[in-house]
């Protein structure tokens, strides 16, 4: 995962980036290691909140949102092999 990491972020850094944005769901997983291998001076936005809200807005506005006590499922989807990816979303999302 470093070594992956390390060839996205380096290019940028080589360029002058200051500041990334983490614009994708599973890049606050990443979130240390982006700003380990970023540094400590570079700005890292994570728009996860602000997706949430956006999120939360349309659920309210659909009258799509359950309550919080009422009981539900978790259903996720990938575009790799969902067998092999399993065990680390489980363990990533605390179901593990």
């Amino acid at each position: 995962t470093e070594a992956l990491v390390r060839r996205y972020i380096e290019p940028l850094r080589a360029a002058g980036a200051d500041t990334l944005v983490l614009g994708c769901t599973h890049y606050p997983f990443l979130r240390p290691l982006i700003q380990r291998v970023a540094g400590r001076e570079v700005m890292l936005v994570d728009t996860g909140a602000a997706v949430a809200r956006q999120v939360q807005r349309v659920l309210d506005r659909e009258h799509l949102r359950r309550e919080r006590d009422a009981g539900g499922t978790l259903q996720w989807f990938g575009s790799g092999d969902v067998q092999a990816l399993a065990p680390v979303v489980e363990r990533l999302l605390g179901c593990a």
